[in-house]
């Protein structure tokens, strides 16, 4: 008999009804799905609002704004991670015009695995 040990998927539920058949005793791990979302949840941000900039920025600014949790400044990025995107995001673009910064490409997101791990070390998973 072998024993298959997965995350909780979609798929798993067809695997496990041919497991038998195949002489494979499925076992899902259910952990792993509550796991990853706790650690995520550990951020404390609902989203992350990501923008270039043309100039210097002030984080003190962006930091008094209401449901800004954490700024981070990459080079020419500035990563916010917010309680709720659509209610920053005006507040973001009022911040960005009275500070005469130019915003560009604009994203939000919600956190992932990735941001986690920038969170805790500071850097990218592609910086090596």
């Amino acid at each position: 008999m072998i024993t298959v040990r997965t995350p909780a998927i979609q798929s798993g539920a067809q695997f496990e009804n041919i497991a038998p058949a195949l002489g494979i005793e499925f076992v899902p791990q259910t952990g792993f799905q509550s796991n990853h979302r706790a650690i995520i949840e550990s951020l404390g941000a609902e989203s992350l609002v990501d923008f270039r900039v043309t100039a210097s920025v002030e984080t003190s600014a962006l930091e008094s704004l209401s449901g800004v949790q954490e700024v981070r400044v990459e080079t020419d990025r500035v990563i916010l991670h917010v309680e709720s995107a659509h209610t920053a995001l005006p507040l973001i673009l009022d911040w960005s015009r009275d500070a005469g910064v130019a915003i560009d490409d604009l994203r939000t997101h919600r956190p992932n695995l990735e941001d986690v791990f920038v969170s805790l070390t500071g850097r990218q998973l592609r910086d090596g």
